[in-house]
């Protein structure tokens, strides 16, 4: 999961210092705890080597006379040291060479505590090993072995020079004992080998405490970064994720499904899925009744349909998971779908009774309209006369309007500039006795250009302009707006009318479908029709006693044009 470092970057856990050379085997942080707890470690010996040489001042025996002195200069001076070692730790930036110091400084304190107890034959040569294991845990094996080395050397200087006499002894009666040379000579061999062997062993350890380190720390990363993919992927994904406990009680919800549920995270966690979404837990029941795993049901109250699917879930969490798809989209295409075989069918039909109906309505008006000539009338007979034609010429609208919805011409396609095309045909509908009592009011951009048919265009805006009026009967403002949104140019007419009923919303682009006394419930259905085929789409929003407001949104040519200069 985690990317390895480079060739010439330095391994997990080293840091190479300034000025380059060795490598330290931990990170600046880790090797500052272990200097801090090899500081501690050190003050704890050292106090317990006070309370033994306290204890031993008070018996009446020569050691009282000299040696305890030294040896509380000696403990008082590592107290000092360290002291000394705990500020260097707060502004010494180079660690590694700190920790040389230290080790150095362990060796020299072992040092002189074997110079002050006898030599060779003191009891306190574990010192040695205790700062060769130190060596180890904060520097490299070649540290670790320097210091055995150290070790060895300074431990035979020193008992070597008080079996010569060279280095007077610390008290007369800590004068090394006469021993044979090969005894003598024995002892330094196996105290100098079991510090080396000391250093290659901790070392070896402390090498293998590192990597494991290593390796944990690793894991752990990558862990975390396999922990936040499946957190990046669950919080992503489109589809909706909810999971219950073995009680029922909902556990966890992404955003999509929250987003289904029209729900905020605080409202439903801890909730009971039974109570707090009755229609999906219904519908799960059903499903998990008829054997099945999967179903459909509805949120928000039942106006979010989804498509759910329910699984259980294994230890060591027990409860379900139930995945959920929103079914919004498929619904609409589904809608598209009946629609566009409604318009089919309507466009069959169109092409039978377009010769059988208006044919025989020409017909018939000319037949009138001679037979009207030619005869005087009464005025009640001239009434009827007219509601002949009118009506006739009403009928031959009807057909004329349901051929053009039916059989709409192949679009001629241009460039064309909205808001100069809104703004014409805002000036002839003005003019036009359609308009009524409403009040026209352009809000439009210029340089706003589609790739689309004009006189298309044009009548889209002409039916929207006319539902608009014919909803405002008493007057009122007609606002169209013509802009460009994101990757689409957006056309919007907007109404004060009374508003469309929530139960007509589904039915407005059908065929024949009309609320209005004298429509013929094909202006929209036009509307819908022409814009599906340039490639945009309608949309619709009203509220009753507010008003209407119809987007018509068309892919742009280009964002902008720049005006000619």
């Amino acid at each position: 999961m985690r990317s390895k470092p480079g060739g010439g970057a330095s391994p997990p856990g080293y840091r190479t210092p300034d000025g380059g050379g060795g490598r330290v085997p931990y990170s600046d942080d880790a090797l500052y705890r272990k200097l801090v707890w090899l500081t501690a470690f050190r003050l704890l010996t050292v106090t317990a080597l006070l309370l033994a040489t306290i204890g031993l001042g008070g018996r009446p025996e020569p050691l009282i006379s000299t040696v305890p002195g030294l040896l509380y200069g000696l403990i008082g001076g590592i107290y000092a040291l360290s002291l000394g070692y705990i500020v260097a730790l707060k502004r010494w930036r180079r660690l590694d060479s700190l920790a040389f110091w230290q080790v150095a400084g362990d060796v020299c304190i072992a040092s002189f505590l074997v110079y002050l107890t006898g030599g060779s034959e003191s009891l306190f040569t574990i010192f040695y090993p205790l700062a060769i294991v130190n060596a180890s845990i904060v520097l490299p094996r070649s540290g670790a072995v320097s210091s055995a080395i150290a070790s060895a050397a300074t431990f035979a200087v020193v008992a070597v020079g008080l079996r010569t006499g060279i280095m007077p002894p610390a008290a007369s009666y800590l004068a090394p004992e006469s021993v044979p040379l090969p005894r003598f000579v024995l002892g330094l061999f196996v105290n100098g080998s079991a510090f080396v062997l000391t250093a290659g062993l901790s070392s070896y350890l402390a090498e293998q405490v590192q990597r494991a380190g290593e390796q944990l720390t690793e894991s752990q990363a990558d862990l975390a970064e396999l922990s936040a993919l499946h957190g990046s992927i669950v919080q992503s994904i489109h589809s909706g994720i909810l999971t219950t406990d073995a009680d029922g009680k909902i556990t966890f919800m992404n955003p999509a499904a929250l987003q289904m549920a029209g729900a905020q995270t605080e409202e439903i966690s801890g909730r009971d899925l039974v109570a707090t979404f009755p229609l999906l837990s219904a519908a799960c029941a059903a499903a998990a009744a008829a054997g099945k795993a999967h179903g459909e049901a509805t949120l928000r109250g039942g106006t979010q349909p989804v498509a759910f699917f329910v699984s259980p879930l294994t230890a060591p969490a027990r409860g379900t998971a139930i995945m959920l798809e929103d079914l919004t989209t498929l619904r609409r295409m589904e809608e598209a779908v009946r629609r566009a075989e409604g318009l089919a069918a309507a466009g069959r039909l169109a092409a039978g009774l377009a010769h059988e109906i208006r044919n025989p309505l020409a017909s018939m008006c000319g037949s009138v309209e001679l037979l009207r000539s030619g005869l005087q009338l009464s005025p009640d007979n001239n009434r009827l006369f007219d509601i002949v034609m009118r009506e006739g010429e009403r009928l031959n609208a009807l057909v004329t309007d349901f051929l053009a919805f039916a059989r709409p011409a192949s679009p001629q396609l241009s460039e064309v500039d909205l808001g100069s095309l809104v703004e014409e045909t805002l000036g002839v509908f003005a003019n036009a006795p359609t308009a009524g009592k409403a009040t026209l009011r352009p809000l439009v951009d210029r340089f706003v250009v589609v790739r689309a048919d004009a006189d298309q265009l044009r009548q889209v805006l002409w039916n929207l302009l006319v539902n608009a009026v014919q909803a405002m009967p008493n007057g009122g403002a007609a606002t169209v707006r013509a802009f460009a949104q994101g990757p689409y140019a957006v056309v919007q007419v907007e109404d004060e009318g009374e508003g469309i009923l929530s139960s007509d919303m589904p039915h407005l682009f059908e065929p024949f479908f009309t609320t209005k006394p004298a429509g013929t419930g094909l202006g929209l259905a036009t509307v819908h029709r022409i814009v599906d085929g340039l490639g945009g789409r309608v949309e619709v929003q009203s509220e009753r006693g507010r008003g209407s407001r119809f987007s018509i949104k068309l892919p742009l040519k280009n964002t902008r044009l720049t005006q000619a200069s």
